[in-house]
């Protein structure tokens, strides 16, 4: 009996001090094979149009079994044309080519397996863009208004309202008067001045203090991603001024010459433009943004969140910005404000401190830092250096002429040797000291119920040797007190 239970310990203790080398993780894992029977039907699902330009498309989707792929395509529903590719996949992706710019196009997508099982798509569409530049809408806002007349007087303005020839619906609040949908392009006038007057149809305005102007929205089908938008300004004005036509042009992305503006724009805030959906040019501007009010111009913009995803990094709406690029030469990027989303548009707000231009809305990426300049060259220890010595040239062969040029020499004298180790030495020696020390492991993350199998299981791994030695040596113990509380009987 007591050599049965020598041998008994011995073995626990042994299987303790090496249970870290027949310890599995668990990730480790098994692998399995289901084996489903009969046929399940096939199904297509994740359809979208993707890299929509002006003469291509490319259609991608996925099946639940391996399954061919066909796009038939047309600019009515009875299509007319097709493209396939007969690899059997479960992605699929199929490319249109030599489409019509600005065109909007019928698709559905037919996919089958080699037993025979089938899917096809209800009907799709999708619209290619025009070319870079070109002008989708226009739209003309006036500020000449029927019945309404201006004067000065005492050096400020004074506006008078004839309310039997006025547009639109009039409001009157202390010293504040609003007329909403007043005609010419704008969905709303407000007029503040220092005190209001009425006279049987005539309303006087007088000391004019500010005018603001918000403009009815000019939408337009951009196609691809970018959807159908919707541009809208409000303008605040010191006076008003009259005899000024607006005209606002909705475009489809930048022209080239606004395009490489919008990206020195990014480059100075230290970003990099990564796309521009389209842009809104203001044309004849001059005198609205000479009587600029304090709150400047506001801008709300839109475009669809399909476009935000394929081309904002992270599809991060806070990585859309509205620029803008005056007639001036000023680039600079707007403080931009994502309002919000209705359907599958998302709104943006910007405010242009200093009137109207050229604006463009897109995404952008942060940029690559200036890199600060190369510091001065250390001394090298042992030289002592004189006073430096300037001497003139003559001619520099530059164009237009000679021209002096002044050399700068900096003898040095050596004063003692020390020995100093090649850089290439010392890298060596760093890289070397690093391979004989190991990368110390991180416990993971703890941040709730989830994580608590991983963080023990780091644990277990990390202590198993030191585990198994106090496991051994507490069965160790337990047998020694057995031991000796058995002995009177074993003998």
């Amino acid at each position: 009996m007591r050599n049965i239970f020598f041998i008994v310990t011995a073995i626990c203790f042994f299987l303790f001090l090496t249970c870290g080398f027949f310890w599995v993780p668990a990730d480790a894992g098994t692998t399995e094979t289901m084996i489903i029977s009969g046929n399940m039907p096939l199904v297509c699902y994740n359809i979208s149009a993707a890299g929509i330009n002006s003469d291509n498309a490319t259609i991608i989707w996925k099946t639940n079994g391996d399954a061919n792929s066909t796009v038939e395509y047309g600019t009515a529903t009875d299509y007319g044309t097709t493209s396939a590719d007969n690899l059997m996949n479960i992605s699929h992706r199929i490319r249109l080519d030599n489409l019509s710019s600005g065109t909007r196009y019928h698709y559905q997508i037919l996919s089958k397996t080699n037993n025979g099982l089938s899917c096809t798509s209800p009907d799709r569409t999708l619209k290619t863009l025009l070319p870079a530049g070109t002008i989708v809408a226009t739209a003309t806002k006036g500020t000449t208004f029927t019945g309404v007349t201006t004067s000065m007087v005492a050096g400020a303005q004074q506006i008078s309202l004839d309310l039997s020839t006025l547009a639109g619906t009039l409001r009157v609040s202390g010293n504040t008067v609003t007329i909403s949908n007043p005609g010419n392009g704008w969905s709303s006038m407000q007029y503040i001045g220092t005190n209001v007057t009425t006279e049987g149809q005539n309303i006087s305005i007088g000391g004019m203090q500010g005018v603001t102007m918000q403009a009815d929205p000019v939408t337009a089908d951009l196609g691809g991603s970018i959807g159908t938008v919707s541009t809208r300004i409000d303008i605040a004005l010191n006076q008003l001024v009259s005899g000024v036509s607006i005209r606002q042009n909705v475009i489809e992305g930048a022209s080239t010459a606004v395009a490489h503006a919008f990206q020195l724009a990014a480059a100075s805030s230290n970003l990099d433009v990564t796309s521009v959906a389209y842009t809104v040019e203001f044309q004849n501007t001059g005198l609205l943004n000479a009587n600029l009010g304090s709150a400047g111009v506001t801008l709300d913009l839109s475009v669809d969140h399909a476009w935000v995803v394929e081309n904002a990094p992270g599809g991060d709406r806070n990585n859309i910005k509205i620029l803008r690029f005056s007639e001036d030469g000023t680039k600079e990027v707007l403080t931009t404000e994502y309002t919000g989303s209705q359907g599958s548009t998302d709104y943006f707000k910007a405010r242009s401190p200093h009137g109207l231009s050229v604006f463009g809305v897109a995404s952008v990426a942060p940029g690559s830092p200036v890199p600060p300049p190369p510091p001065s060259p250390a001394p090298v220890p042992g030289y002592i250096y004189s006073p430096i010595s300037v001497s003139e040239s003559g001619d520099s062969g530059m164009p237009g002429g000679a021209a002096s040029v002044k050399v700068i020499t900096m003898p040095a004298t050596r004063k003692t040797t020390v020995p100093v180790k090649s850089p290439a030495h010392v890298n060596r020696q760093q890289a070397d000291s690093a391979l004989q020390q190991p990368a110390p492991k991180t416990p993971p993350p703890l941040r709730g119920p989830e994580d608590v199998p991983g963080y023990v299981g780091y644990l277990v791994e990390e202590n198993i040797m030191k585990m198994g030695m106090l496991a051994g040596a507490a069965i160790i113990g337990a047998a020694l007190v057995l031991y000796f509380r058995q002995q009177p009987r074993w003998k």
